[in-house]
């Protein structure tokens, strides 16, 4: 620490500091401290000792140092000895997140599978570059955090976190968006226009999907969800797969898993019959796909009646 830095305290403060640190034989590791940190001394010197305390605990100084970085601007020497060190001795707690876990969620005493989630979920949390902090959320929005369906990169489209927290608040909602990130691995995020379809008929389309998911076999559960999911249209997409997959055969829904043209086929009232659409290329799958949604019975005839040439 710098003159200049030691000029934001009083005399007597500083004072008080020395005389402490040279009362518990503490000089070298004062010199080992981020000026920072110092200045947290200064200001509170009662942490002196605790400071020495965490560390004979075989406590790293730098992650000591790093909770204190996040610690706000009060007395913390007034904290419960015990519990701090359980926190910070936890080795299952990352370093950049033993102030967040102490400060808000140590309380729930989670399980090692939803803390692992909890960490996710603070990454995600901390990473969307919004302005709400961790203290300015509800106890029930904080419990959120941990949950499968925020931990996974499935949000990190959202330009309204405050909003995505609150209908998640929705145990319906929340339940479904859980169970879609067990069959699906979220290597891409959910576009706003999906989660406010799932938020609007949340009950609904839980209902269908597990009806649906329980005929689909687990190799084919992915891929299908992504052409769902893909399509944007979900609770019309639902509506009438409901009523078409129980009749199908395994080789039916293979394809509409797999192929988007199948898929979309599928919903249009099957407009190509008896063609292979598994193998397209982008541009005339998109050709094929504009051709059925759009009507053009026409053009569809011609390429059904020459597939060869197609």
């Amino acid at each position: 620490m710098d003159w200049k830095q030691l000029g934001l305290y009083q005399e007597q403060e500083i004072l008080e500091f020395l005389n402490e640190v040279s009362s518990i034989n503490m000089e070298k590791q004062v010199q080992r401290l981020q000026p920072e940190t110092v200045g947290k001394l200064i200001w509170d010197v009662g942490f002196c000792q605790i400071l020495q305390w965490l560390t004979q605990e075989g406590i790293d100084l730098k992650r000591i140092q790093g909770f204190l970085k996040k610690f706000p601007e009060e007395n913390i020497s007034s904290c419960e000895y015990a519990v701090l060190k359980e926190a910070l001795a936890d080795q299952e707690v990352p370093d950049e997140y033993v102030y967040e876990y102490w400060a808000y969620f140590m309380q729930y005493r989670l399980e090692p599978d939803k803390k692992e989630g909890l960490w996710q979920g603070l990454h995600v949390f901390t990473s969307l570059h919004q302005e709400r902090l961790l203290r300015d959320l509800s106890e029930e929005e904080r419990r959120i955090l941990w949950e499968p369906g925020f931990c996974e990169r499935i949000f990190w489209y959202a330009s309204d976190i405050g909003m995505i927290l609150r209908c998640l608040q929705d145990r319906e909602l929340m339940k479904l968006i859980n169970q879609l990130a067990v069959w699906i691995p979220w290597n891409n995020t959910m576009k706003e226009q999906q989660f406010q379809q799932l938020a609007e008929s949340a009950r609904e389309l839980g209902g269908m999907l597990e009806d649906i998911m329980k005929r689909i076999p687990p190799e084919l559960q992915e891929a299908f969800l992504n052409q769902w999911m893909k399509n944007e249209n979900l609770l019309y997409d639902l509506k009438k797969l409901s009523g078409a997959i129980s009749g199908m055969e395994a080789e039916q829904i293979r394809e509409i898993s797999n192929s988007r043209v199948a898929y979309v086929n599928l919903l249009y009232g099957k407009r190509l019959e008896g063609m292979n659409l598994d193998c397209l290329g982008i541009e005339k799958e998109n050709l094929l796909i504009y051709a059925i949604t759009h009507k053009k019975r026409h053009f569809l005839s011609l390429v059904e009646g020459n597939q060869e040439l197609f």
